[in-house]
């Protein structure tokens, strides 16, 4: 009898010890946010906070081959995207002191909303969220959440990984430099980094740079080995570095070739992005990770520091490398929403986030087949050019809507199972349909 008693003991101590205590976030009880038809939709196993789910090196991957078996894929995903820095070096961005700002909620159901997929068949939003491996859902209109809803193991404290979605949070930072002067957007990107000179940037404008529009060649080709992006990502950390290949994102910048035929025209380039945070950084002196907390992060209420990944010399990796809840992206969207002002503080000017909204039609034209009314604007995807709708685009369905004429903000957090980008197409029809509710 007493040898039973003792195992249940023991039994029960190490229970304790692996099960983490629940955070309280002083929110309303969470059945009252979720979406009822999306108990568990991925099948994904909730994450073992213990371990993670392979070596470090394992998930980087091999530096020429195998990018659909590293960290960023499925399965390991569904994990290290809500556990980035026990995998990678990161950097804090640093709430601040100041005091949370809560949301208050007026919980709607809106899992009923439909739209035409790229299939031509009738879709619902519940629908849609449970096959693109949905990991929380949240939805702002007029600063109300109306929908909020967390699965696969993320929680409301928990960071998510956002890809490229930093390059949005990135321009909106950088726009506050242009805001005061310190930055300004037609002169050369050497002005600022002069050991740009007799590189493929020397010549290049800084406003070529935000809008991805340089000539300087970078193929986003995740099949293509010889890709820029596998070269990039090796630079920063995110795979292993192959021989012979730059070790870290200021030897990749600087390396990089021309388009043999330059067009002038928006080509998706990660590696402009690091371009414009190393040029914050040497006006500044400080890193981008800090300045970001300094000016957006402290000045939002956020719940939570937020995080950015740094490369193997401990820069920040603003091209994909912010992570944050899910509450404190809607903190973020609600604040270019409102036109740069959160909380009594105008913290980017409005004619910033006027200008981010609508880009060139014409030169989006190799984008057609994703956003065919859309364009391409200071790091933003916008969505519908008319409309002026913007979208902050990440990797593996990261995903922040904004429909500022109707004070509509979308936050998703996902972990597709592969790279697949017909999910994104129907996910943005799927926001316009929900767009077109409040209209």
């Amino acid at each position: 009898m007493k040898t039973k008693m003792i195992v249940v003991l023991i039994f029960l101590v190490c229970f304790s010890l692996i099960v983490p205590e629940a955070k309280s976030t002083g929110q309303a009880p969470k059945d009252a946010r979720q979406l009822p038809e999306l108990a568990n939709p991925t099948g994904q196993a909730p994450k073992d906070a213990r371990f993670l789910p392979a070596m470090v090196d394992e998930l980087r991957g091999d530096p020429f081959s195998d990018f659909g078996r590293s960290w960023q894929n499925a399965p390991s995903n569904a994990f290290v995207y809500q556990q980035i820095s026990r995998a990678f070096p990161t950097a804090v961005v640093w709430r601040g002191d100041k005091k949370e700002v809560s949301f208050e909620y007026d919980i709607q159901n809106l899992r009923g909303i439909t739209f035409e997929n790229l299939l031509g068949k009738k879709e619902s939003l519940g629908k849609l969220l449970d096959r693109t491996y949905t990991n929380g859902f949240l939805v702002l209109k007029d600063g109300k959440i109306i929908t909020e809803a967390y699965f696969n193991g993320l929680a409301p404290h928990v960071r998510h990984h956002l890809m490229s979605v930093s390059k949005s949070m990135t321009s909106i930072l950088f726009g506050t430099y242009v805001d005061e002067g310190k930055i300004k957007l037609d002169e050369l990107v050497t002005t600022y980094i002069p050991e740009l000179v007799d590189t493929s940037w020397d010549g290049v404008k800084v406003v070529d740079v935000l809008d991805m529009r340089s000539d300087v060649q970078y193929r986003e080709e995740f099949d293509n080995p010889v890709a820029e992006v596998w070269m990039h990502e090796a630079a920063v950390g995110w795979r292993n570095v192959g021989l012979g290949r730059p070790a870290t994102n200021r030897q990749f910048l600087t390396a990089m070739n021309k388009y043999e035929k330059p067009d002038g025209l928006f080509h998706y380039r990660s590696s402009e992005t690091d371009i414009l945070g190393w040029i914050m950084e040497r006006v500044t002196g400080i890193g981008a990770a800090e300045l970001m907390s300094q000016r957006i992060w402290k000045k939002l209420g956020a719940e939570e520091d937020a995080q950015c990944m740094v490369d193997r010399e401990g820069a920040s990796v603003v091209m994909g490398g912010f992570g944050a809840t899910l509450r404190d992206m809607a903190r973020w969207g609600q604040m270019v929403a409102n036109g740069g002002r959160f909380d009594g503080q105008q913290i980017v000017s409005e004619e910033w986030i006027e200008r981010l909204r609508q880009g060139d039609h014409n030169a989006f034209k190799n984008y057609y087949k994703m956003l065919p009314k859309g364009a391409y604007s200071g790091q933003f995807w916008i969505t519908d050019n008319k409309r002026k709708i913007m979208s902050a685009l990440g990797y593996g369905g990261q995903m922040v809507y904004i429909d500022k004429d109707i004070d509509l903000v979308i936050v998703k957090f996902s972990t597709w199972d592969t790279p697949n980008y017909d999910y994104a197409i129907d996910t943005f029809r799927a926001f316009e349909a929900v767009s077109n509710y409040f209209r």
